[in-house]
């Protein structure tokens, strides 16, 4: 069963509720992933769903603001996760050179966990993704220090999010650029359709 309360402290209706993770050995299922269409609302702001085999779940909200939750499922239990969107909102844009950045992930950790072993760090990661625009937003935080980090573009940064409603912070994304002209060695002239490719120093491929 998952509840989402909105930053109203309102229960948040018509929302989507996915699921993804790995069943315990001997669970049903295959994967474990589940979408919108595995959770049933009963009441407002409220989903359920028994089609999970027992196991590990990351639960996921993507609306109002993307946000997860971590779940475990054991076999006779019914495993309640309240996703509450009310604290801290953490927002800001995401961008390479001044140009706003679709489609990238964007994860906070408590500083206190980030350092901590693989499972913990996991298990306490809170995740958003930027739109179209490149704004990002991850709700439901707590005051306090953060470590920021992104997925493609490898970046990461100490954020302290403040006792307010919001935090804003734009992550400025590493990366230069490479320009130049490819030519024939023999001829000097310009090979047209060339394909560029990068390959990190020390690297054989």
């Amino acid at each position: 069963v998952v509840v989402v309360i909105g930053a109203d402290g309102q229960p948040v209706a018509k929302s989507f509720v996915g699921m993804i993770g790995s069943p315990f050995p001997g669970g049903k299922g295959g994967t474990g992933n589940c979408g919108g269409d595995c959770f049933k609302e009963t009441e407002p702001g409220t989903y359920e769903s028994r089609l999970m085999p027992p196991g590990n779940y990351m639960v996921m909200v993507p609306r109002p603001v993307f946000t997860n939750r971590k779940a475990e499922i054991r076999v006779g239990e019914t495993t309640r996760v309240t996703i509450d969107l009310r604290g801290v909102t953490l927002k800001g844009r995401v961008l390479l050179r001044g140009t706003p950045q679709p489609d990238v992930g964007v994860f906070a950790r408590p500083q206190s966990k980030a350092e901590a072993g693989t499972q913990e760090s996991f298990e306490s990661l809170i995740t958003g993704g930027s739109d179209a625009y490149g704004n990002y937003a991850i709700a439901g935080l707590k005051p306090g220090e953060y470590k920021l980090s992104t997925w493609p573009s490898n970046y990461e940064a100490a954020v302290t999010v403040l006792d307010q409603t919001e935090t804003v912070f734009d992550i400025n994304l590493p990366g230069g650029e490479i320009r130049g002209r490819v030519v024939n060695a023999l001829t000097g002239e310009g090979v047209e359709g060339a394909s560029v490719a990068r390959v990190d120093a020390g690297k054989d491929e």
